[in-house]
């Protein structure tokens, strides 16, 4: 796979351009009647046999099982915060959806990305400033709390699967510091792994830590940001023994955080290749990206997408998602409050008919192959209201080449951030 570069932004803001050609099909169907304030989205397989485009079932293609979209939405009602798992089948137009209730406090917060596997997923989440593992494991729903993590007081949480297990990382705001833990498989049983110091999180008023991983390597990096407003990845090889000896990389010095809660200020990330990352964050209220390559940390590139309007809208924050589409001339969907897409060169266009431009909120997405010629974005977000969550799609260009990933029928036929 081609390296995928940012080096056109050379960290200055500019005026993307209108998409070339005819801009992504737009459609979306109300999978929920909750306000959504936070949420995380991955695929699952059912057994059922593999989707087409038309989202009906077919039998005997090369792609993985795919059944159905995952949607893990928290919302406030009552002075009670709670999570619900959303599971929308095909034809993906809302009927058949389900909702079904995980857990519950008023103090439950910063959900993380899902790890899924086949029918199984990993969602990890700050409940009473503890780390809790929410685990699906084809059937039920379960709540654990991971070990250790009682004696401290939590941010933050993300998930993360490599060669070697799963890792669910957690800043630990009396310390300010970011802890890791290791599940060598399955991700139900968790052990303390390594930790790394002054890494300061969003109560702080600092950005959202970001964990991004490879499941087809042992590589891992972690976007976070230092008191004195440091902006730095820490990578680290996964099949290291405990602890791990990772590589700081220093991004860019944006200023000391507040040090007290202001608004939330979120990242995302998607792999772009082996051992590459891209990662969208706000810190300073501008959209900022990031290029990262495992094998070679000084060779980042870093840019500027624009200004975050966290006052705008239906909400008073941004949500962000990085979905990558690979192919001969590879893309990178960005959303934070417009939807961009960045080509390998840095080259960024804007999709104008996003449904969701201006209204802000929680968003999170996933890239689904279902035949050669036939490829999705799926996002789930509010509803223009703010009110409802819904799912939407966007049609993406037919990869120039067939992928290795379709025809061998493993994960990399679907692909979430």
């Amino acid at each position: 796979m081609s390296r995928y570069f940012l080096a056109a932004l050379a960290l200055s803001t500019f005026t993307p351009a209108a998409l070339s050609g005819p801009p992504g099909q737009w459609d979306s169907a109300q999978i929920s009647t909750v306000r959504p304030l936070e949420i995380k989205m991955a695929g699952l397989s059912t057994g059922r046999g593999t989707l087409r485009a038309n989202g009906q079932a077919a039998k005997g293609d090369n792609l993985d099982d795919f059944g159905v979209w995952l949607s893990v939405v928290l919302s406030s009602s009552g002075g009670q915060n709670r999570i619900d798992a959303i599971t929308t089948p095909p034809p993906f137009d809302g009927t058949g959806t389900t909702s079904t209730f995980i857990d519950s406090s008023a103090t439950l917060f910063a959900v993380g990305d899902i790890c899924a596997r086949g029918n199984t997923a990993v969602v990890p989440y700050i409940k009473d400033f503890n780390v809790e593992v929410a685990h699906f494991n084809g059937s039920v729903w379960s709540t654990q709390t991971i070990p250790g993590t009682t004696a401290s007081n939590y941010t933050t949480a993300d998930c993360g699967r490599t060669t070697a297990g799963y890792f669910i990382t957690a800043q630990d705001f009396n310390d300010s510091e970011i802890e890791i833990f290791h599940s060598p498989e399955g991700g139900s049983d968790y052990t303390f792994y390594g930790r790394y110091a002054d890494a300061r999180g969003p109560f702080s008023g600092a950005v959202r830590d970001q964990l991004a991983t490879d499941p087809r390597s042992p590589q891992a990096a972690i976007l976070s940001q230092q008191s004195n407003g440091q902006i730095r990845i820490t990578s680290f090889d996964t099949r290291s023994p405990f602890p791990p000896a990772p590589t700081h990389t220093n991004i860019v010095n944006l200023g000391a955080p507040p040090g007290s809660f202001t608004i939330v200020r979120e990242s995302s990330a998607a792999r772009v290749g082996d051992g590459v990352f891209t990662f969208l964050y706000n810190a300073d209220d501008l959209a900022r990206t990031i290029n990262f390559d495992t094998g070679n940390p000084s060779g980042f590139t870093a840019g500027v997408l624009g200004a975050v309007n966290s006052s705008a809208g239906q909400y008073t924050f941004q949500g962000g998602t990085a979905i990558h589409v690979p192919g001969s001339q590879p893309r990178t969907n960005l959303i934070f409050d417009d939807f961009f897409q960045l080509d390998e060169m840095g080259a960024s266009v804007i999709d104008p008919l996003f449904p969701l431009d201006g209204v802000g909120g929680p968003i999170d997405g996933c890239l689904a192959t279902f035949n050669p010629q036939q490829r999705k974005t799926y996002f789930t977000g509010p509803d223009a209201t703010g009110q409802n969550t819904r799912l939407f799609s966007r049609t993406e260009l037919p990869p120039e080449i067939f992928s290795d990933g379709f025809e061998s029928g493993d994960v990399s036929a679907w692909s979430c951030n």
